[in-house]
């Protein structure tokens, strides 16, 4: 049986950008631990306001493992 608890490493409360506190990081470990948990492969869907393609670089490896990502921008 799995251990489906997140650790707080995984799922911070607050992203400062301190010592590698960053958002990036925070949504790598959080991939990392849905493809670990679960057996099928997930879609994402992330609906934001701003986008940044050298942010969106930095989690690529871990998009490019999904069957379908889906990105909705507003302002």
């Amino acid at each position: 049986m799995k251990n489906f608890s997140i650790s707080i490493e995984l799922k911070p409360e607050f992203i400062d950008n301190r010592s590698g506190n960053t958002l990036s990081e925070a949504l790598k470990g959080h991939l990392a631990w849905l493809s670990e948990t679960y057996s099928q492969p997930l879609e994402l869907s992330i609906a934001t306001g701003y986008f940044n393609i050298e942010g969106f670089a930095l989690l690529a490896d871990q998009l490019e493992r999904l069957p379908r990502v889906r990105l909705l921008l507003g302002a």
